[in-house]
């Protein structure tokens, strides 16, 4: 059988392959002929190909063109983290923060080769390898220790992490979990379910998994209005799954929203029929913000966590996306400019920087700060200065922006990484400097830290 792999530049590799080699032998070969490193490959369809299936079985054909997508260094940690780790190009891994949490991937680093994804848990971190095994780090009280599901993780496609625990979505759609068990590290009561599983998401103690059928199956926390079983009727050709601390909103294909969980951290009933023509949803750790088709924005929760926008609802027109902190929101609007609300101190006030927050691309949030990317590849910060809110040196050439609890670490197009926020939450690289220069790689710059540790966080 011959296939073309091409890339966006246009440069094709053809090559000639038995219909039952595995996608992953094709991108191999590709990679040799292409002189790149390839992460995925994509039909003209726009279908993601599993790279465990054989051409046969994706459905390819003789002639057919694949396009490839080319690994590009990384930057993962997330909301509730004390660490980060990047992902090269050449899929091996540097990590630093605090060395309990994941900041320290010595034991594991000769595993650390042919990544192909990380996902962090607030204290430990997974990485999936390119032939499906898994790599875990960290703390064993958040997932970092996964050797007792060691036999089963295998020809995984993905991971996702609560607080405590993480879930691996496998090639045929089952799910493997560990970590601590309420917190979602136990599914088997939910085990014949997990099948032909097709996307999970995470609240900070629970695990919600959309079917192929569009279903939803949950599991973990020990409330019960985590469950979601007086749900199912509605929760049918469900497309998206977005989690706040203790409650979820899953969006199905027809623009409404279904939301369960605890009433304290957002599932409030009473909204469901407020909530349609939605095209994407945000949670902050007791609310949620809803982007309608016509750009404008419904929030629901508490007021003091981004629940109400009233101060700022004429404003919220044009929205083309909004980020969430743990206690306040960030739309950014059709022209580039930003709209913040929630609690002033911790994100939701950005009125001392609003003159500089215009071509905004992108947004990312710690705890209680925001950093944002502009289409010039500077980067502008506000919030609390605990979780990085004060950015004083410039940044440059940024093309990327991660966020731990209290801390940004910025990718620019040179590879260099710049850090700031508490050294404690990974706000100081200064440690990994080294171990990039033995790599050949280029230097991490450390912007500025604060070394005081916020227990509190």
């Amino acid at each position: 059988m011959q296939i073309k792999v091409a890339l966006l530049s246009g440069k094709v590799a053809t090559l000639q392959l038995p219909a039952e080699s595995q996608i992953l032998e094709l991108s191999s070969k590709a990679q040799e002929q292409l002189h790149v490193t390839i992460k995925d490959l994509v039909t003209a369809q726009g279908q993601l190909l599993d790279r465990f299936q054989t051409l046969d079985e994706a459905g390819l054909e003789d002639g057919d063109t694949v396009s490839a997508t080319v690994r590009r260094a990384t930057l993962v940690s997330k909301m509730g983290a004390a660490a980060f780790a990047l992902l090269r190009d050449d899929g091996s891994v540097v990590t630093w923060g605090d060395p309990s949490s994941g900041g320290r991937s010595t034991a594991v680093k000769e595993q650390l080769q042919d990544i192909h994804d990380v996902v962090a848990s607030d204290g430990a971190f997974a990485a999936v390898r390119t032939d499906g095994r898994v790599v875990t780090w960290g703390d064993p009280d958040f997932g970092g220790d996964s050797k007792d599901v060691q036999q089963h993780l295998t020809r995984v496609v993905k991971v996702v992490a609560s607080t405590y625990a993480f879930a691996a979505i496998r090639s045929d759609g089952s799910v493997v979990t560990w970590g601590v068990s309420y917190p979602g590290g136990d599914s088997r009561a939910v085990q014949a379910q997990l099948r032909h599983v097709r996307h999970i998401v995470a609240s900070s103690y629970s695990f919600a998994a959309v079917r192929a059928d569009g279903t939803v199956v949950t599991w973990g926390s020990k409330a019960p209005d985590i469950k979601c079983e007086d749900r199912q009727a509605q929760l049918q050709d469900v497309q998206d799954i977005v989690a706040s601390h203790n409650a979820f909103a899953a969006l199905r294909s027809d623009g409404k929203v279904v939301i369960w969980g605890d009433y304290r951290f957002g599932a409030h009933d009473d909204m469901q029929n407020a909530l349609t023509g939605v095209t994407q949803i945000a949670a902050s750790q007791r609310a949620f913000a809803a982007t309608r088709v016509d750009g404008s924005v419904i929030t629901w929760g508490v007021a003091e966590y981004g629940g109400d926008s009233s101060s700022v609802q004429e404003q919220l027109k044009d929205v083309k996306k909004v980020v969430g902190s743990q206690y306040a929101f960030a739309a950014i609007l059709g022209d580039g400019k930003v709209v913040t609300w929630g609690q002033p101190g911790s994100g939701g006030d950005s009125t001392s920087v609003q003159p500089q927050l215009r071509e905004v691309l992108h947004v990312t949030a710690a705890r209680k700060a925001f950093a944002a990317l502009r289409a010039d590849g500077s980067v502008v910060s506000w919030g609390h200065w605990e979780s990085g809110g004060l950015q004083e040196d410039s940044l440059t050439d940024v093309v990327e922006i991660a966020a731990s609890s209290n801390a940004f670490a910025a990718l620019r197009v040179d590879g260099t990484v710049v850090t700031w926020g508490s050294a404690s939450f990974g706000g100081d690289s200064s440690a990994v400097q080294d171990e990039f220069n033995e790599l050949n790689a280029p230097k991490v710059r450390r912007a500025y830290t604060f070394k005081r540790k916020f227990s509190d966080m």
